[in-house]
């Protein structure tokens, strides 16, 4: 492509019908700035292919079948600004993918098959669009932590929705309220020989938090309820309290307890562990 072509900045080759890019297509089109390959059916795109783009500020791979976004696709294209991928069929994200591009303002990855967040791959990016919807997530503690995390950096983040867990579906990420390891055990109280371990979470109406040891369940399990254990619940909105009392503690008390998150919707597998020594 390169004879009679140096001098292009701009090339648009879309609804082409493309299906492969040969490795050298791009040779000598070094002050390329914007890229349009959207709407084609590329599954696949060698990474070597950008090696003489180092100056691109604009690609569009938008409505073609790529499936992922490999570690080394976009890594010679250090000037890229904006980058539209919505509309493809991908599924995974390399956690560098877009790791070196300081310049990298919008992403656009609507309308995929992504159901987890990679948070590296987001890593330390000064974004100030990123589109996320559209694609089948999966909201989880990873999709919530990575929300909070940009929250604040004046970001904005294009409407993804839940499609899974089914008590989430058709929530946005900021109005699916997810119980998470956000659940804490927030203190000890020792009373004469009782000690009382208290534990919150926050999270969706309905949690159900329970306590258990030696893989029994406090308060329903023969041998682990009252009066030796006395369990007091308690919630007020969102937010789900659960404390245990251990009474006339002796030596024999002195094991691991967990207070763990259960419903019908969400896995269980939002954990805190205490042991307890006496001396």
């Amino acid at each position: 492509m390169k004879n009679g072509l140096i001098n292009l900045k701009v090339f648009r080759c879309h609804n082409c019908s493309l299906s492969k890019l040969h490795i050298k297509a791009l040779e000598g089109l070094d002050i390329l700035i914007k890229l349009d390959l959207s709407k084609n059916n590329l599954d696949r795109i060698n990474g070597n292919i950008f090696r003489s783009t180092m100056s691109l500020l604009q690609l569009n791979l938008s409505f073609n079948k790529l499936t992922t976004v490999d570690n080394d696709l976009l890594s010679d294209l250090t000037s890229l600004q904006e980058i539209f991928l919505s509309d493809n069929e991908i599924e995974w994200i390399g956690e560098s993918a877009f790791k070196r591009f300081p310049a990298l303002r919008i992403i656009n990855l609507a309308n995929n098959r992504l159901k987890r967040i990679n948070t590296d791959a987001f890593k330390n990016l000064r974004l100030r669009i990123l589109d996320l919807r559209g694609n089948p997530w999966i909201c989880e503690c990873q999709s919530d932590e990575f929300r909070r995390k940009i929250s604040g950096q004046g970001l904005l983040l294009l409407s993804p929705t839940c499609a899974e867990p089914s008590i989430l579906k058709g929530k946005t990420w900021s109005e699916a309220d997810i119980p998470c390891d956000r659940s804490a055990i927030t203190s000890i109280k020792i009373a004469s020989m009782n000690i009382t371990l208290s534990c919150e979470a926050i999270g969706l109406p309905g949690l159900d938090l329970y306590w258990m040891t030696d893989g029994k369940i406090i308060g329903k399990d023969d041998g682990y309820s009252f009066p030796k254990y006395v369990l007091s619940k308690a919630s007020e909105g969102n937010y789900t309290w659960n404390n245990l009392t251990i009474t006339n503690v002796v030596n024999e008390d002195q094991r691991e307890y967990k207070c763990a998150i259960q419903n019908s919707s969400l896995p269980n597998e939002h954990k805190v562990t205490l042991d307890v020594k006496l001396l």
